[in-house]
C-alpha cells in the first residue's frame, strides 16, 4: 500500500555483472537460459533454527506422531532465556 515504488525498485534488483534477457524476444525459452541453471548463493544458515528439533521433526513428519509437535514447535524454536526465536 506504502512505498510502491521502493517495493519495485528491491523487486527488481539484480548483481551488477549480469546482463537480463530481453522479454520481448520472440520465442524466448527461460529454460534454456544459462543463469537459470545456478542455484542461488545462500548467505545465512536457514537450517540453523532446526538442528535442535530435527529428529522430532523428521518423527513428525514421517509418522505424525507426537501429535502436541505443531502445538509445541515455537516454544522449541526459542533460545533457552525464552525472549528470542534461535538463530543458530
Amino acid at each position: 500500500e506504502n512505498c510502491v515504488q521502493l517495493h519495485n525498485l528491491i523487486l527488481s534488483a539484480f548483481p551488477r555483472g549480469m546482463v537480463l534477457p530481453d522479454p520481448f524476444t520472440p520465442n524466448l525459452k527461460i529454460d534454456l537460459l544459462p543463469d537459470i541453471s545456478k542455484s542461488p548463493l545462500i548467505l545465512s544458515n536457514v537450517a540453523g533454527p532446526l538442528t535442535n528439533i530435527r529428529g522430532n521433526l523428521d518423527e513428525y513428519l514421517k509418522n505424525r506422531q507426537p501429535v502436541d509437535f505443531v502445538t509445541s514447535l515455537l516454544q522449541r524454536l526459542y533460545k533457552e532465556n525464552g525472549k528470542e526465536v534461535d538463530k543458530a
